[in-house]
């Protein structure tokens, strides 16, 4: 049994620290799931399995884990594949990550099969589960979710075959402008449920994610316009689309603002 795709998940870069405002955001109903980046900007963060588990276990909120895999052997990115299933969290973010810094290292597809097939113990070549097996027959499964840049060709040559290895929903790049890619979204998410990337940066916060993405990043109350003109084009909230919302910056993390960000978000995907 599986469940189904958040509509608007907030990325959660500083847990324990965040854990007051996720708290408040989910009870008003604003967010649906947090996910918990791997390593974001190269930084030591807590494990994103850990972090994942604790905002679900001491919070109630359903929470994602990425999971890079370029950072690690094929062992020990499988290990943390599956102690998201046995730790009962509700899906994970798989990310190829940089290449360049383990070899070998778990390919995307194999990674996403592997996620996809459990908790089935039964699976020839999967001998390493029989320790756990008992464990598993309990977990309900989780959903799948790997990475697309729709700017890229490459990337989206990618789809179908990730799509054939269980992925259930895909995670853009963060977008500053998405309406311009809206043919591509469309199309997408008549695939596969699509969750649009979406910077916020909050008034007054350093403006450093510009950088990042060579674009400049509109301010939130245009970003939201925008946002609620893409699923009004593309049928409203049964469009097959959803958000992650990545909050840059600590005052991005303010509750007023942030709050009135989601609630819109909130409020054209319903």
């Amino acid at each position: 049994m599986y469940g189904t795709p958040p509509r608007v998940a907030l990325e959660s870069t500083h847990y324990p620290s965040d854990e007051g405002i996720l708290k408040v955001l989910a009870s008003n109903g604003l967010i649906d799931a947090v996910i918990v980046p791997d390593l974001p900007m190269g930084k030591v963060n807590m494990d994103s399995v850990v972090a994942a588990h604790m905002i679900t276990s001491h919070m109630g909120i359903p929470a994602y884990a990425t999971i890079s895999l370029g950072h690690r052997s094929p062992q020990a990115s499988l290990s943390k594949i599956l102690s998201a299933c046995l730790l009962g969290l509700d899906g994970v973010l798989l990310v190829a990550g940089d290449v360049r810094v383990c070899s070998p290292r778990l390919s995307v597809y194999d990674a996403i099969r592997y996620a996809s097939d459990l908790p089935n113990a039964e699976l020839q070549g999967y001998e390493h589960l029989s320790s756990v097996k008992g464990t598993l027959k309990s977990c309900n499964g989780f959903l799948v979710g790997a990475v697309v840049d729709l700017r890229c060709p490459r990337s989206l040559r990618t789809i179908d075959r990730k799509i054939s290895k269980g992925a259930r929903f895909l995670v853009t790049q963060l977008m500053a402008h998405p309406k311009r890619h809206l043919d591509i979204i469309r199309q997408v998410s008549s695939r596969i449920y699509l969750m649009i990337g979406v910077p916020y940066i909050g008034q007054g916060s350093p403006r450093s994610l510009e950088n990042i993405m060579g674009e400049p990043v509109p301010d939130p109350g245009d970003l939201s316009t925008e946002l609620e003109g893409v699923l009004e084009e593309l049928g409203g909230g049964n469009a097959g689309v959803g958000f992650y919302v990545s909050a840059v910056g600590a005052r991005a993390r303010e509750m007023e603002g942030l709050a009135g960000f989601l609630e819109g978000l909130k409020r054209a995907s319903a």
